[in-house]
This record gives structure tokens, sequence and C-alpha cells, in this order.
């Protein structure tokens, strides 16, 4: 159950003293009242995961050529073995607030467990450029990273990691990539994504307060970031990715969610139409888990299980010649 015991699902006992003591910060009507004040409180309030260095990995930013010079990209890199292609990491924050250096202690682990480089990029935040300019800017970033990786010094294929509205991003630009309106990469990692702007789920109905990332909320970004897209007309795939026709020639995708956020079953709907596709599709659900949990509970047990996935089937992809476990391609279950 919930903290406060009225919702269903089983909170984790650690999550459940995360959610209680900070109660007061969710969503509320005064915040829709005053969206000036709530965006600046939001983004000064950003969790902060940045670090100087590394033991393992070098952290550097650059400025790719076209791209906006305000705004750079952090690549990472093992220092002392090699990489097999780049991973673009989109980070999250609703498509208002975030930024690649928040997301440093997650980056290092993911170079550490795929073995690629990874590059964190920026993307014009809304409200101030909504829909496309996110998209935009993350398609040409994927881009430029397929350019250059031989400059670089980069062998192997770009893959996206996508968190939260940065999976939104990753699920759109990879299906521009599909339709040849950019490039295709070869394997897309979706953590906790936002993928359905009709919002109609059970989990929005069932999880939509009381864990902290609520529905109301959810309903503001996606405010901020259609910008001109009426909310009565249908949704392009760029904006809401599973309102795409057809997902077939999308590439492997992991697909990591939470039982008790309110995106879990956008996030399972879209793994199995995958699947039904032919798409390789596989999925982690984390059982008592909340929105944003792999950045919040860094040790938990269930962060290490979501990570190590995405370190297997990121390999599975990137190095094919070696024998390596596999996530289980059911939804719930992982195969041994």
């Amino acid at each position: 159950m919930s903290p406060d015991g009225e919702h269903q699902g089983s909170l984790d006992p650690v999550v459940a003293r995360y959610v209680l003591a900070h109660r007061g910060r969710e969503f509320s009507d005064d915040d829709r009242d005053r969206p000036a004040a709530y965006l600046m409180r939001l983004r000064d309030g950003f969790p902060v995961r940045s670090l100087g260095t590394a033991d393992t990995v070098t952290i550097e930013s650059i400025a790719p050529p076209g791209g906006p010079a305000e705004r750079p990209a952090r690549l990472y890199r093992a220092r002392y073995a090699g990489e097999n292609g780049i991973s673009v990491f989109l980070h999250g924050g609703g498509w208002v607030a975030g930024r690649p250096e928040h997301y440093d202690e997650l980056c290092v682990r993911l170079v550490e467990l795929t073995g690629t480089a990874v590059l964190s990029v920026d993307y014009a935040l809304a409200p101030e450029s909504p829909y496309p300019a996110a998209l935009r800017e993350t398609s040409a970033m994927i881009d430029w990273a397929v350019r250059s990786r031989e400059s670089l010094g980069i062998s192997g294929d770009v893959g996206l990691i996508g968190v939260s509205a940065g999976g939104n991003l990753a699920a759109a630009a990879a299906l521009l990539g599909r339709d040849g309106l950019g490039s295709l990469p070869a394997y897309q990692v979706l953590i906790y994504p936002v993928l359905d702007r009709s919002r109609r789920s059970r989990s929005y109905r069932r999880h939509g307060t009381g864990f902290l990332t609520t529905a109301a909320q959810l309903e503001w970004f996606w405010e901020q970031y259609a910008g001109a897209v009426p909310a009565d007309a249908p949704s392009p795939a760029g904006l809401s990715p599973n309102d795409a026709e057809e997902l077939s020639g999308l590439p492997p995708t992991l697909t990591i969610v939470a039982e008790l956020d309110p995106l879990h079953d956008e996030g399972v709907e879209f793994a199995e139409r995958l699947a039904r596709s032919g798409v390789r599709s596989e999925i982690v659900d984390c059982p008592g888990m909340i929105h944003g949990f792999v950045s919040l509970f860094g040790e938990h047990p269930q962060t290490e299980r979501a990570l190590d996935a995405i370190g297997r089937f990121v390999r599975d992809i990137t190095l094919p010649e070696r024998d390596i476990v596999r996530s289980g391609t059911h939804h719930g279950e992982e195969t041994t």
C-alpha cells in the first residue's frame, strides 16, 4: 500500500520513507495558478548528481558544431578501456527542467555497465521552446554522434538511453530515424518514459496521486511541451510515440518501468506493441518503485536490477559475439 493506505500496490519501505519526507513538494493548485514561480522552483531545485571527476570515467564538456554553445553536451568515456559505440543520453525533467550535469552519476554508471561511451546532450526546454524544438535538437545531436564517431576515436554503433521526458525524445527520434528523417539508432533504452499524451491508462488512475509524481503534474508538463498542438487534436507520433500507427522497423528496445508510476502502463503498452510488431522488446518492471527511482535510490536492489539489465541489453547488441545473459522478453520476467 501507499504511505496513506489509499492506493493499490506495495510501496518499498525505503521509497515509502522518501515519499513521506517529500510530501510537501508535490505539484499543487497553487503551482498551476503561479506557473512562473513553479517553473523557477522546479529548475532551481532539480536534483543535482554532478561530478567533477570519476575514478573509472573521464567527463568532458563539448560543444558540437551547430549546437547551442550555451548548452554543451557531456561526453563520458572509460579511462582504461575502449568503447563499443556511443549511447546518446537524454535527461528527464518534464521537458521543462534538467541539464546533462544533473545526471553525472548515472552516466558514469552507464559507461561502466554498457561498455559504451555516453554522450549526454541538452535540448531546448519548454515552455520557452515547445514541441518540436527539443525533438529537432535531439535528432540533430544523434546525427552528429553518428558522423563524429571516427573523429572521437570511437568505433561501433550509436544507441539511445532516455529517462522520463528524455525517454519520450528517444522514442520519437527513433521513429524519425525509422522513417528516414534522421539517423536510426542501433538500440533504445527507455527508463520510465513519457509516451502517451492521452493519459488515460489505468496506472494514471491508480497511482496519479500519493507518489510525488502526480497525474496533475504530468498534465501540466504536457501543456508546456505540446505548445500549439491542440489537446483535442490527434497527437503526432513525434509528440506522443504511443500514438504511432506502426512500430515495426524500430531498433531493439529495453523499457524500464516502476510499479507505482502513473506512466507505468503506457511503458508496458509500448513495449508490448513493439513485440507484436516484430521488434525485439524487453521490459523490466520494478515492484514497489516510483517514478525517478533509478536516480533517487542509487544502491537500492531494484535500481541495481534495472541498471544491470541495461548493461546486459546494450552489451548484447554492441558485442553480439559474446555469450551474454539476456533479460527476458516477457513482461515482468528475466531469464538466465
